[in-house]
């Protein structure tokens, strides 16, 4: 069988797809690539409170119908926003810890990023004449 154009398959270990001028892994290529995106990372995150939020409903034994009832949503809007992290808002994720009886946390840790510098903007030039006094 032949493997999509631009990426090689590995005969050692089939499950493992490399680009030809790589030898890390397509899915590390695209994590590495992805890191600092803020998209990529809120996606992360996201995925993050959503397993949290599982694993505390399963280990309490809890539906997401109670979860619902106790955010003041409907159980589709619990599911939906369950199987679609990425549509997870802030006031979401306050409404699912108080549910749960947490007190909701945003804690910047881990490694640190390369800092992104604000987009550069054209300078705009104002004459003396033009200032308002």
């Amino acid at each position: 069988m032949d493997a999509p154009e631009g990426i090689a398959l590995m005969t050692t270990n089939p499950r493992r797809y490399y680009t030809e001028t790589s030898e890390k892994p397509l899915l590390q290529q695209w994590a590495d690539e992805y890191r600092n995106d803020p998209v990529y990372i809120a996606i992360g995150l996201a995925m993050e409170v959503t397993e949290s939020v599982a694993r505390e409903l399963r280990r309490r034994k809890l539906t997401r119908a109670w979860l619902a009832r106790q955010m003041g949503v409907s159980q589709a809007h619990v599911s939906k926003v369950m199987s679609a992290p990425p549509n997870m808002t802030l006031t979401t994720i306050a409404k699912m810890a108080v549910a749960l009886g947490y007190e909701p946390r945003v804690v910047l840790k881990g490694r640190r990023l390369k800092p992104v510098g604000p987009k550069k903007t054209p300078s705009r030039k104002v004459r003396a004449s033009s200032r308002r006094r």
